[in-house]
């Protein structure tokens, strides 16, 4: 695999890589001495050269599931790889969203209710840049150029199954009508209800670590 990668980085040169969650095998059970060791095995392995950007988004391995998450694990893996549970990065006036599948659970809890609350922030931002920052209360936004969010998370947003993706990745034949399981397969039809659906404030690009068909 590092091979692979580091083959691709030579003939491909990118500005930017994203590694869209699962980077490390068992960041889910490990204490914090292993954690860091597999980060180390990570950057390792994914180094970039020094023109190129690499940002990534945490997946259900790096801190487990829902009920598996603490605040101590989605901790350690924003400081290890700056990556917070929901945040917003502007690239070559494109702006990008990133979003913790698992914190968009929809319980309340403290993580859930971090990141819907920074997903409204996000929201009031993309607004104030859509109309040029000119609307009142805009004027506490550090300015940017607005473009369409594009979202990047773990989990794809909420579908039944791969039956309607045509897309070169897609799954066999065989597998495309096998149901998925919310929450653990894909978000639930709440979560993509409040990034995409009719009364949402902003509408996004969608990018997850599965194909989005």
């Amino acid at each position: 695999m590092q091979r692979a990668f580091q083959t691709s980085m030579f003939l491909h040169q990118p500005d930017i890589v994203f590694v869209l969650g699962d980077l490390l095998d068992e960041g889910k059970w490990c204490d914090d001495e292993e954690f860091l060791n597999h980060v180390e095995r990570f950057n390792t392995m994914f180094s970039v050269p020094s023109g190129t950007q690499r940002h990534v988004v945490v997946g259900n391995h790096d801190v487990g599931f829902h009920y598996m998450m603490t605040a101590h694990k989605s901790q350690r893996f924003t400081e290890a790889f700056q990556s917070p549970t929901v945040g917003m990065l502007h690239i070559n006036g494109v702006t990008f969203v990133f979003i913790n599948s698992m914190a968009m659970e929809g319980d309340g809890c403290s993580l859930c209710a971090e990141a819907s609350q920074s997903l409204n922030l996000i929201s009031q931002q993309l607004k104030c840049a859509k109309e040029g920052f000119k609307a009142k209360g805009c004027d506490k936004y550090e300015p940017f150029q607005y473009s369409r969010p594009i979202l990047l998370q773990h989990f794809p947003l909420f579908r039944q199954s791969d039956a309607n993706c045509s897309t070169e990745d897609a799954a066999p034949a065989q597998e495309k009508t096998v149901a998925f399981k919310s929450k653990h397969d894909t978000l639930s039809q709440q979560a993509t209800a409040q990034l995409c659906g009719e009364k949402a404030k902003e509408r996004w690009a969608a990018l997850s670590s599965r194909s989005i068909g």
